[in-house]
């Protein structure tokens, strides 16, 4: 049964129960006046919400970080992780058998419901994970305060799911398009009287915020992707102008953008793990390769892989082999089917989402076109990083999260049947049948 209203009692839950104090955060607490703070800042800058440019801030581009309290925390999260999903290997390093997924949802198309609801709805689904988005925690609040920091902590524990990765989609879409495209100015819904340069740098300082918010919770997976160049067709190179004009716009963008965010997230332990549409929702491999290498290949600069965002003629499987022969790192993964509309194309020009030539929800649909177990090996391989990074670095299950996009189907309900279908398919799979399923695709 799905909780909507909680009207001041305890949440039970099958696999937790969140106390009445726990259901709305705290008063704030400052940092700088709390014992543990692990992150400094170290100078100052115009405030981009002057507009006369005069009064100064602290500089959330520039801290120093403790590196010993920074591994304590991020060796909690995962402490806390092992409590509830158990470990890949025991304390000799030896395999303990355990299926390579755990599996739960994407709460981004959840933002109805708070962080304490949201984490009961998920253990009574069944869920042993959950990716809340910035709907549930706003981890720039947790770069400043150490109270909310502390009860996103205490809330994940009380409930008994683990707290992996934060979705952070909607920051990324501004922080790229709000100074340029309508449609996201109109969505971020903001009045703001500045620059458009103080404006792109104000939504610079809150990404660096949420970045300093994650490292304070010892979170270290930011899944993201990023917005439009300018007033671009939305699915599309084919209409596009010639000569790559756009895609040129795009990747000069992502590339100013990320190259002052990633000395910060490399300073923090975090890896910021992008689906491949920064630019015009749906992309393709080529483009995140060539400006993952303009970048230098930084190891931290990752993907949160997504079939269906692979709509240029190219198959997921396909850009997986191209980004992997790059050294790209899967990190996190979304599961979801992709089911084609009879009578509507592939690639939809209406903006209206209800009219899109493909729906995202229903992983049991007999029409998919995705093979959740071809594609569940696939992310297993050696060199995809997936399995390297949850397996051996954290050693836990890999998290896979099932996502509804469905603009008629968006519910709980459907969230809870695709969750069910992967732990019913892909849940007993272990990491050798996830390579002998590859292997036996590759020599069919």
């Amino acid at each position: 049964m799905k909780i909507m209203t909680t009207d001041l009692q305890p949440l039970k839950g099958t696999k937790g129960e969140i106390p009445v104090d726990l259901l709305v955060p705290p008063s704030p607490k400052l940092w700088e006046t709390t014992p543990g703070n692990l992150i400094t800042y170290t100078d100052v800058v115009s405030d981009p919400m002057d507009p006369s440019g005069q009064l100064k801030v602290p500089n959330p581009l520039t801290v120093t970080v403790d590196a010993l309290r920074l591994a304590k925390e991020q060796k909690g999260l995962l402490s806390a992780a092992h409590a509830l999903l158990g470990q890949m290997y025991d304390e000799k390093k030896q395999p303990t058998g355990k299926p390579a997924y755990v599996f739960g949802g994407e709460a981004a198309q959840h933002g109805d419901q708070s962080l304490p609801v949201l984490l009961i709805n998920a253990g009574n689904a069944g869920f042993d994970v959950m990716q809340p988005s910035g709907n549930h925690i706003d981890l720039a609040r947790c770069a400043d305060d150490a109270a909310y920091c502390d009860w996103v902590k205490q809330v994940h524990v009380s409930s008994g799911i683990p707290l992996l990765s934060v979705s952070v989609h909607m920051d990324g879409y501004f922080l790229f398009s709000v100074t340029h495209v309508k449609r996201a100015r109109a969505i971020w819904g903001q009045k703001f009287e500045g620059t458009d340069e103080q404006l792109q740098e104000l939504l610079l300082h809150r990404m660096a915020k949420i970045l300093i918010g994650a490292a304070r919770l010892g979170v270290r997976v930011l899944h993201l992707f990023f917005g439009q160049p300018g007033e671009v067709p939305y699915y599309g190179w084919p209409f596009h102008e010639k000569n790559g004009a756009n895609v040129a716009a795009m990747r000069q963008r992502f590339y100013d953008i990320m190259n002052r965010l990633l000395p910060l997230a490399k300073l923090l332990g975090i890896y910021l793990c992008h689906e491949i549409h920064f630019g015009t929702i749906a992309l393709n491999a080529d483009d995140y390769i060539f400006v993952w290498k303009q970048l230098g290949c930084p190891d931290n600069l990752c993907l949160g892989f997504d079939p269906s965002h692979f709509w240029h003629g190219e198959p997921w499987w396909v850009a997986l082999d191209k980004l992997r022969a790059a050294g790209i790192k899967v990190v996190v993964a979304h599961f979801k089917q992709a089911v084609l509309l009879d009578g509507r194309p592939t690639l939809g020009l209406d903006h209206d989402d209800r009219r899109r030539g493909m729906m995202f929800s229903s992983l049991d649909a007999t029409s998919g076109i995705v093979d959740m177990n071809l594609y569940a090996g696939q992310l297993t391989l050696p060199g995809t990083g997936l399995a390297e990074f949850w397996h051996q670095v954290c050693n836990l299950p890999i998290p896979g999260y099932a996502e509804a996009e469905d603009p008629h189907w968006n519910t709980w309900d459907i969230l809870v049947r695709g969750v069910g279908y992967l732990q019913r398919t892909i849940g007993p799979m272990r990491l050798a049948q996830a390579h002998f399923t590859e292997a036996m695709a590759l020599k069919a």
